[in-house]
């Protein structure tokens, strides 16, 4: 019996604090998918969009796509979604924000109404898997994303915190 192929991993980090402590990336591009970690509405300045769910989910929607664009992908390629929300009433600016940056791709959803989140001033998360660009040809990291790629022997699971 031969050993299986080794597969090639890509990793993009969004720099934030909770990756090196949890040991986790924003994302990761592996086995023609890329897995994106459970996103939040914090900018790339490390402060929270603001105080609604709505522009909480707009913010994770852009860092969303931001970091499938660092792997080659984009929201056109989602096929997975699961949403946190912390209050049931913000559902329906939460779903509308889904369905403008999703709606397209009409992926399979989950949406899970949550106790609470690391941070108190959190409201929703966005947890996203997608297709990998049909060809080998990637953008590079963007925005400050950092890479680091390797091989794996093992599939690729994804960490939530």
């Amino acid at each position: 019996m031969g050993r299986a192929p080794e597969e090639e991993v890509s990793r993009v980090s969004s720099e934030s604090p909770w990756e090196p402590l949890a040991g986790y990336s924003r994302a990761v591009r592996a086995g023609g998918f890329v897995f994106v970690s459970g996103t939040t509405g914090f900018g790339a300045d490390g402060r929270m969009a603001g105080a609604t769910a709505a522009a909480q989910a707009e913010q994770a929607a852009k860092n969303v796509a931001l970091a499938l664009k660092s792997l080659g992908s984009g929201l056109d390629r989602v096929v997975r979604t699961v949403i946190y929300v912390s209050d049931p009433d913000d559902l329906p600016e939460v779903l509308a924000v889904h369905r403008r940056h999703f709606g397209k791709a009409k992926p399979a959803a989950t949406l899970v109404v949550v106790k609470g989140f690391v941070d108190p001033k959190m409201r929703i998360e966005i947890e996203v898997t997608a297709l990998a660009a049909r060809s080998s040809s990637r953008s590079g990291p963007e925005l400050g994303h950092r890479e680091a790629r390797g091989t794996a022997r093992s599939k690729v699971g994804r960490l939530r915190r």
